[in-house]
């Protein structure tokens, strides 16, 4: 399979989970679902069935396509990217080195207290 041809699915239900305080087992007896399932979803091992998917949406009352990120065309990125972050009493710091990518080529958005971080090429 080709580059061009890979489609991936993303998902912020680690995020969200946190965001609420939320262990594994909670929201997985919240939507009723086994906490295997819930790792394999914040894993990216599966994807979720759509009625789990709408149940995920209703508890965190969240769009879908804010939980769940289709992303087709990824671009070949630099291999082994180190990040570091670390907090200040006023900031958190992002630091990561990406050669050959232009600021034109970043995204960033804040989005329900979620940062996303994206490079496009």
């Amino acid at each position: 399979m080709s580059q061009e041809e890979i489609t991936i699915i993303k998902n912020r239900i680690r995020d969200m989970r946190k965001l609420h305080e939320l262990t594994q087992e909670a929201l997985a007896e919240a939507v009723g679902i086994s906490r295997q399932s819930i790792i394999s979803l914040e894993s990216g091992r599966c994807v979720p069935s759509v009625p789990v998917a709408i149940a995920i949406s209703r508890f965190f009352e969240a769009p879908i396509e804010q939980l769940f990120i289709i992303e087709e065309d990824i671009p070949e990125l630099p291999k082994n990217i180190a990040v570091d972050v670390y907090q200040t009493k006023r900031e958190v710091i992002i630091e990561a080195e990406v050669p050959g990518i232009t600021v034109d080529d970043i995204n960033i958005n804040l989005d329900h207290n979620l940062l996303e971080v994206r490079i496009r090429k």
